[in-house]
């Protein structure tokens, strides 16, 4: 059942925010690590120094930058890693992939097909766990446009404070992983100015600029 406090009235219309709650709630609770895959990785324009009417206002990005801060200035170590494909689905040179890689910038020779993320998934210290179907955009966690479902699930009996130690999971078995991740083709500055790689501007083979670009797409279309 549903809980009142997940629910938002707007337009004399009931709308279910639980899932982009669910988000917020795990990221503050996180003490060690969150670990996110996911198909899109857009939010928190209200912050952006330009494009702050773009519209996509989910809190997850910044969420994630405040438990960060909050970790470095109580000198505690913290990771957050962010799995997402090199570019949404789609023609990357395409208008619409421009404009979502221009979003995502505002929040080898060979071994270069990469593998797509279509998960829509979170785990947090290794103890909880958010799966589903929603992507870290507006359209999936503004609650009034795509019909979205996910579940969160625990171990009670695996945690950080009954364990003293990571808490690992249930399972008993590991494999080392047979493929491999790459690092996001951009550097982020101290000033937290955000550029391509020296000489690597667009996607090899397939074009299509890294950062993206502004079009006069509506925003509704790509956020």
């Amino acid at each position: 059942m549903l809980r009142h406090r997940n629910l938002v009235c707007e337009k004399n219309l009931k709308i279910d925010k639980s899932i982009h709650a669910a988000y917020v709630k795990a990221i503050r609770s996180a003490q060690h690590f969150v670990y996110i895959e996911n198909q899109y990785f857009l939010g928190s324009a209200y912050y952006w120094p330009s494009y702050k009417n773009a519209g996509v206002d989910n809190l997850i990005p910044m969420e994630l930058t405040l438990k960060i801060c909050s970790k470095i200035s109580a000198y505690e170590h913290f990771c957050v890693y962010i799995v997402i494909p090199m570019w949404p689905e789609g023609v990357p040179s395409s208008a619409a992939v421009q404009e979502i890689l221009f979003w995502q910038g505002l929040a080898q020779k060979h071994r270069k097909f990469m593998i797509y993320v279509h998960a829509k998934g979170m785990i947090v210290d290794d103890e909880y766990v958010l799966m589903g179907s929603a992507n870290i955009n507006q359209r999936s966690l503004d609650g009034s446009r795509d019909t979205e479902i996910a579940m969160g699930a625990y171990q009670p009996t695996y945690t950080w404070s009954g364990k003293k130690t990571h808490p690992r999971s249930q399972a008993e078995e590991h494999k080392e992983m047979t493929g491999h991740l790459m690092q996001y083709p951009i550097q982020v500055n101290k000033d937290g100015k955000v550029t391509t790689l020296p000489g690597h501007e667009c996607f090899p083979d397939v074009s299509g600029k890294v950062l993206g670009s502004s079009t006069n797409l509506p925003d509704a279309l790509t956020t």
